[in-house]
């Protein structure tokens, strides 16, 4: 589609000159319009440090886009390993320089960062990962599949739904 076209050359203008921010504008009204492809979601898409290595807990990464959220400041930066809800699993915690990580979403392979504070565009940041309740989580999801391994071995039920609570695990078989 034409505007598909516009938003695409747009969005590759702004990113050529670093202006992260009006990228993310007209991400975000491309988004409103519901106009989408791969190039405009992909500029935006945030490398998972964590999924090449669960165990890394602290690093360095530049913010593309900080707005107003409820609760605090949604923050997108280029790369993270801050693990995000998902799976019945709870998004990780922790800090990004002095802020307080509250929650990690991802949508479209773009991860956000709900803060208590906000940050510039363009800004590097130090994030930091609670290792301890990431480890505790890890652990949890671990024994998930094991205990629902051995139900469907023994039972054959299926595990249809699983969540990682912060004092309980609960598993849904059919």
């Amino acid at each position: 589609r034409e505007d598909t076209i516009v938003y695409e050359a747009a969005c590759d203008l702004f990113l050529k000159y670093d202006k992260y921010e009006e990228c993310a504008k007209i991400l975000m009204q491309a988004r409103d319009l519901h106009v989408s492809s791969k190039k405009i979601n992909e500029a935006f898409m945030t490398e998972r440090l964590y999924d090449a290595d669960a165990y890394r807990f602290e690093f360095s990464a530049t913010v593309l886009s900080c707005s107003p959220a409820t609760g605090g400041w949604q923050v997108v930066l280029d790369r993270t390993a801050f693990f995000p809800e998902g799976g019945g699993q709870d998004g990780d915690l922790g800090t990004l320089d002095d802020a307080k990580v509250l929650d990690t979403q991802i949508c479209d392979g773009i991860v956000s960062h709900l803060t208590d504070a906000p940050f510039a565009v363009g800004q590097t940041v130090v994030g930091k990962v609670d290792a301890v309740e990431r480890f505790r989580r890890m652990q949890n999801h671990s024994g998930e599949h094991i205990v629902s391994g051995i139900v469907h071995s023994t039972f054959g039920f299926e595990n249809v739904g699983f969540h990682l609570g912060e004092r309980e695990m609960t598993m849904d078989y059919d």
